[in-house]
């Protein structure tokens, strides 16, 4: 080993980010995801004894260690929507039907109508005497499942049908301060530093939580971006509880 300055240990702090939840069998990718950072915290209790009568320091024992991580994704992916708000997602499914109906009153224009269903297809408003006409008196999103009337009616019957939704079309649904505890996981990162130090983090187990405002909706034009982090949890290697910095050839 050599202490001589070497250009070669300097280089750009790139790498790509894994997590595994506890309950999956293979870390998977953060996707887009920057910014990662860890801050390690340790606390000491001084010792006193009395040395030739005066009070005196005469050492230290550790009274605490950890640490936590900090990174910003930028992807509204299931599982990060999911810490963002620290909930719990499960699969969106929906059985088909059709001619189902709602019978509403006294309905105000710029009033929104919710099906409770998704993907709403074949849609009727009737004010008792005539149909209203699509994309001038209402407006149909389909795929929320909502109506937007544009115009009042004393009485109003609405008729729709709606489409399946199968497991397999991987849409979820994330319960909303379901998860407080935050995503428990194992965090693993990959150096990817082009022309210098490489460094493979494994075995850090973190407990993930946002650490600020997730905007749902904005009408602005920046990219979404979540912020989270996450406290260091003991994880099961006794020689490494806290994980494992390993340097790459």
């Amino acid at each position: 080993m050599s202490y001589l300055p070497l250009a070669s240990n300097m280089g750009s702090l790139t790498g790509d980010m894994y997590f595994r939840p506890l309950d999956a069998d293979r870390p998977r990718s953060a996707g887009f995801a920057d910014s990662l950072a860890i801050s390690i915290s340790t606390e000491t209790e001084p010792k006193y004894g009395v040395v030739n009568g005066v009070r005196t320091q005469v050492g230290s024992r550790l009274q605490e260690k950890g640490g936590t991580i900090s990174f910003t994704v930028r992807e509204l992916r299931t599982d990060w929507v999911s810490v963002g708000v620290q909930g719990t997602s499960e699969a969106l499914t929906q059985t088909a039907e059709v001619g189902l109906t709602m019978a509403l009153a006294n309905v105000d224009a710029g009033e929104l109508i919710d099906t409770d269903a998704l993907d709403i297809e074949n849609v009727v408003l009737n004010d008792g005497t005539n149909d209203l006409v699509a994309g001038q008196d209402y407006t149909v999103y389909a795929s929320s499942g909502v109506i937007l009337v544009r115009k009042p009616v004393a009485a109003l019957t609405v008729t729709y049908d709606k489409k399946e939704i199968l497991a397999d079309a991987k849409r979820s649904a994330i319960a909303i301060l379901n998860s407080p505890e935050g995503l428990r996981c194992e965090m693993v990162v990959i150096g990817r530093n082009p022309d210098g130090k490489r460094f493979k983090i494994k075995g850090m187990y973190v407990a993930l939580k946002p650490s600020g405002d997730m905007t749902l909706a904005s009408d602005g034009s920046d990219l979404t971006t979540i912020e989270i982090e996450g406290e260091i949890e003991i994880g099961p290697d006794p020689e490494a509880p806290y994980g494992l910095i390993a340097e790459l050839a």
